[in-house]
Formats: structure tokens, sequence, C-alpha cells
């Protein structure tokens, strides 16, 4: 590339494309000064399968080149690439040769940058190195150059450790308390044991309650008001303590020495130690879902929700905790609903199924519940409320994506109903078409009497043991959706090469994951009442072996589900499907590695390996 102009117009080319737009241009031109232009016709050969790599890596400028893998003389083909991506760069991610032979498919312009230049770029710039290596193996932790820290990668103590603390103990009053809390200016107090262990929490909040409700006066010792601690360790990440205080719907928390109460006190966090962190407080709408008059209320809480979980939606690695948030935000939707309803729960359990009861839900899209009933003399009834609380949740803004149900009762049955279709699924799977039940074997008790829920899960459990047969099937049923292979321009490429318009993430991506997911965990003996990479992390446990499949599987899954997350919050549906158009570089590339994954994983299934641990 002899005149200057030339090299400047192929820098600025390389410069909107990664790895090299994490590259400074005096870089780039020298790169590019030592660098050649090529031409191929249609049909031509770059290089060829299993021959050692020359001196040149390839970035296409113009054209479109296929990736063929060639086997028993049959070829198949692997990936499509177009303007931009590289080409000849297996040699950076430790393969001795070409994996694939690159095809072009048209009349096809490259760069040919010199390949020893290209690697010591690569070692002075760890961004690009990064994007190279997710060419071989996805991963969920990838960051562009200067993202913020993630609140799952922030311990808590960071950011509660400056703030003022009080302390009482349970024999003092609630005005001494109350005028030590002020003057210091914080919004609690640590209640203490006299070995500085947590006896609970005092809050403003606790104290008017008291004395509202005519239980307390000022003069009252300290013990008639304190709430549970809920109590986290200092080591413990700030989504970790997000998470736990969700779950005891708190908005503060005890810093102890070990997470529990007889730890050693070490501090209070709350949400304002914890806005710094995420920009706004993750304390808005959850805790005032409680309180909230209606549903009218409840909608406006459920609209903040979900804008926080999109600010949260910064990379994937945010994913496990952010699903963990907004399951236990539905969750209280539900707890407040049946409260402001009148509807007793005590011989009801009420569940969550499908990506729910998998904990993997943070869309708008309507919860799957499903309704345990245990005196069948209250059947009529309960399906009554069921419906009602069906409508209470689309008002509060959740939504129907699926059409309803032909029978929209089936979802509220007695426990010897549900057992039965259990068994009618198990024992002729065929017949009774246990594909599209897949659902139900996701549930876990989300309000109201959870023993139903855990006696169902054990009569499923037995029916499986008895009948092997229906894992083995459910298995082969994993097979029926494949990923597509590739993005070119905004189309999605299939194995066939068919460029697509759409891109059906839950289908082609996602429900491969999770039926595998929960075939190797029925095939351990556990029917339902956990999540995908639960149920992949308990694989890796029994099948050591095989570690990497599951763990790459379990990394694409949080790339999936952010981008379902992401699309799903912005343009409030349920992420099922994405037109390519929005996806970045980065996010074609994390999904495409992806793919192969969800391939290996699949093969994995078809060979049989996973029945090794059964």
């Amino acid at each position: 590339m002899q005149t200057s102009a030339i090299r400047h117009r192929v820098t600025d080319f390389l410069a909107r494309y990664p790895p090299f737009q994490e590259i400074d241009e005096d870089d780039l031109l020298a790169l590019v000064e030592r660098g050649r232009v090529k031409f191929h016709e249609c049909e031509e050969f770059v290089y060829w399968q299993k021959s050692a790599p020359g001196p040149f890596v390839f970035v296409i400028q113009q054209g479109t080149v296929s990736l063929i893998e060639e086997a028993a003389g049959q070829e198949k083909l692997c990936d499509v690439r177009g303007a931009g991506d590289l080409l000849g760069i297996e040699r950076f991610l430790g393969a001795p040769h070409h994996l694939y032979s690159a095809r072009t498919n048209s009349d096809v312009i490259l760069y040919a940058l010199p390949a020893q230049d290209f690697e010591a770029l690569l070692g002075k710039y760890p961004a690009a190195a990064k994007y190279v290596e997710s060419h071989a193996s996805v991963s969920a932790g990838f960051h562009a150059a200067g993202h913020r820290a993630l609140p799952s990668e922030i311990r808590v103590y960071d950011v509660a450790w400056t703030h003022n603390t009080v302390t009482c103990s349970a024999s003092g009053t609630l005005q001494q308390v109350a005028r030590r809390m002020v003057q210091s200016g914080v919004h609690s107090a640590a209640v203490l044991d006299a070995a500085h262990g947590v006896l609970g929490l005092i809050t403003p909040g606790s104290i008017l309650e008291g004395i509202a409700a005519g239980r307390l006066t000022p003069a009252s010792p300290v013990s008639q008001a304190i709430q549970p601690p809920c109590c986290v360790a200092p080591q413990h990440t700030v989504s970790d303590t997000v998470l736990a205080m969700a779950r005891s719907r708190s908005t503060f928390a005890a810093m102890t020495s070990d997470g529990t109460p007889s730890g050693k006190f070490d501090g209070i966090v709350d949400a304002d130690c914890l806005a710094a962190v995420f920009g706004s407080t993750p304390f808005d709408s959850l805790p005032r879902v409680a309180t909230a008059a209606g549903t009218a209320e409840l909608h406006q809480h459920h609209r903040r929700a979900r804008s926080f979980l999109l600010e949260q939606a910064t990379s994937p690695a945010s994913i496990g905790w952010m699903a963990s948030w907004a399951t236990e935000f539905d969750r209280h939707i539900l707890h407040r609903i049946l409260d402001l309803s009148g509807h007793a729960s005590g011989d009801l359990c009420w569940c969550f199924s499908g990506a729910s009861g998998r904990g993997e839900k943070l869309t708008v899209e309507l919860p799957a519940l499903a309704l345990i009933v245990s005196d069948p003399a209250r059947l009529e009834e309960a399906s009554d409320i069921y419906r009602d609380v069906v409508r209470q949740f689309v008002e509060c803004g959740y939504r129907r994506f699926d059409p309803p149900p032909d029978d929209p009762g089936f979802a509220c049955a007695t426990l010897a109903e549900w057992a039965q279709r259990y068994a009618d699924w198990v024992r002729d799977p065929i017949l009774n078409m246990v594909y599209d039940a897949r659902p139900f074997f996701d549930m876990s008790p989300a309000a109201g009497n959870a023993s139903l829920c855990d006696r169902l899960r054990l009569a499923v459990e037995r029916e499986i043991e008895a009948d092997r047969s229906f894992v083995r099937i459910l298995a082969h049923d994993c097979l029926n959706s494949m990923p597509p292979i590739a993005f070119l321009e905004d189309y999605v490429v299939d194995e066939h090469g068919a460029q697509l318009e759409t891109f059906q993430l839950q289908r082609s991506a996602l429900w491969p994951l999770v039926d595998v997911a929960r075939v190797l965990s029925m095939s351990a003996g556990q029917a339902f009442g956990a999540s995908t990479a639960g149920r992949l992390a308990a694989a890796t446990r029994r099948l050591p072996q095989h570690e990497r499949v599951f763990r790459e599987a379990s990394e694409t899954l949080q790339v999936v589900l952010y981008q379902q997350a992401r699309s799903g919050l912005r343009a409030e549906s349920n992420g099922a499907e994405l037109p390519p158009s929005i996806l970045s570089r980065h996010d074609r590339q994390a999904l495409k590695s992806g793919f192969r994954s969800i391939v290996r994983l699949l093969q994995f299934m078809e060979s049989g390996l996973w029945k090794e641990a059964v």
C-alpha cells in the first residue's frame, strides 16, 4: 500500500470495525503500510482447510466469504463473513493450521495485513486480543473499553464502610435511639447483643408503624421494634446484597464478619450506599410494592422496575443477578395482588413455570402462573381467583405475547389432577404432547402453601424414576432446534446458507440450552425447580470430564438472556425475536461463538455421553 492516501483510506475503513477500533491510529497506519490489497473472483479459495497459515491475516473489504468444513468427502457450511470480518486468525487461537476452507461467494476485495505485526498489536491492546479470542470461545465477561464496574464485581464493603452507623442495645428506649439516628443523619440503627452480634435493625419506619398502631411509645424498649436483620458479609458483592435485601423485603442490611447475625457487626448497608454503584437506587420500586394501594400504583412500580433493569443491562455478566432480582419483583407483585384481593392462600400454592419458574424472565411478559389446589371443593372458586389474578397482572402492565390457552383454567387444578397430568406425560409423552408441556417441568413455588409444590415434585420424580425412557425421549426432542451459524449485514444465516430477516433468539438459541439443561437435571432425578445455569452447574459436578461443554453453554446462556432482556426491555416485548440490525459487531461475534457452543452441547446429547452419570 504505497501512497499516503491509500494508507489513510484503509486505516479509516479498519477503524470502523473491531478489533481495530481498539488500536491507536498511528499503530494502524504502521500495520497498513506493510499490507497489501488482494482481489478474488467468485468461487475462489482464499486458503484451504488444514493448510499452514501464510504471512498474512485478512480483512474483508468487499464481498462475502464462506468458511467450509470438509470431512468424508462432504462440505459443511460453518460461517459466512462479510465486510469488516477477519479471516485466517486461527494461528492466534492455538490452531497450527486453518480449520476451514475459505471460499468466496462473490468478487471479494481483501486487505492482507502482516500476521506478525498484527500479533504484536494484540499483545499491546488487550481489548483487541479479547475480541479475537471470542472467535474461539464464548465469554459472557467481555467488556468494551471504558466500561464501568458491574455490581457483581464490587465488594459491598467498598461502598459501605465510609457510612456512619448507630448501634444500641435492646434495653434502650426508642426515644434514645431515635435521637442518636437524627444526630448522626442516618436512617437505621443496629441492635447488638453482648458479643456484638446483630439482634436486629431499627428504622424510623418500624418506630412510626408501632406508634401508629398504638403498640409503642417513645419510652418503649428497643426490643419491641426490632426488625429481623438481613445480613451480608463484607466480601459479598453489591449484587449479592441487593438480592439478599430483596428476598428479605428490606431496604437495609447488616454487614457482619461472616454474613450471619452471630458474626461481628461491621456496618449497615442501605440504599444510599448502593446508589453510587447503580447510578439510581434499585429500591425505588420494590419496597413500595408491599404498600401499593392498587394495580394502578403497582403499574407505576412495575414500569420503574423494568427501567431499572434496562439501565443495568450493560453486560451479559450482569444477567444472573438481574434475573434473580426481576423474579423476586414479580413474586412481590403476586403477593401484593393476593393481599389486595383478600384471596386466602392457605390451601393453595401459586407457582411460576417456564422462564419465570427458572428465574430467567426479565421482560414485561406475563409470568406463567400455575395454581395447585389442595381441597377439591375449592377448585371452582380457585379457578375464578386464578383468572382474577391474571387480570390484575395485566392491569399492572404485564403483557401476554403467546395466544391465550384454549382452556384458561388448565393452569389451575387440584394436586391429584396435577399429579395425574405429569404421570400421563411421563408414561406416554408422544400421545400427550409432552413437548408442549415442557414449561411445567420448570415449576417453582411463588406464594401460598409451598408444601403442595414439594409433594407434586416428589410424585413427578417417582414417575420419572420408574420410566427412564421418558428422559431419553426428551433428550431426543432437544435436537429439534438448531442455532443459526452467522450474521451477514442485517440478516441471520442458517446452516443451509439461507438469509433470514429475523433472529429467532428464543426458539433457535435459548430453547436448546434450556431443554438440554432440563434433561440433564431430570437424568439426575430432579424434576423441576432450578435455573438453567444451576442445572448446568450440577451437570458439571456430575460429569466433570465434560466441564468445557457445560461451561461454554452457561456462558452462552448469559449472552442469549442478555440480548433477550435488552431487546425486550427496550421494545416492551418478550425479546423472543429481534432484527440483526440492532446487534453490534461485538454482540454478533459473542452470539456466533455461542451458536457453536450450542451445537457442541447438542452433539454431546446426541452422542449419549450424558447418560454416563445416570
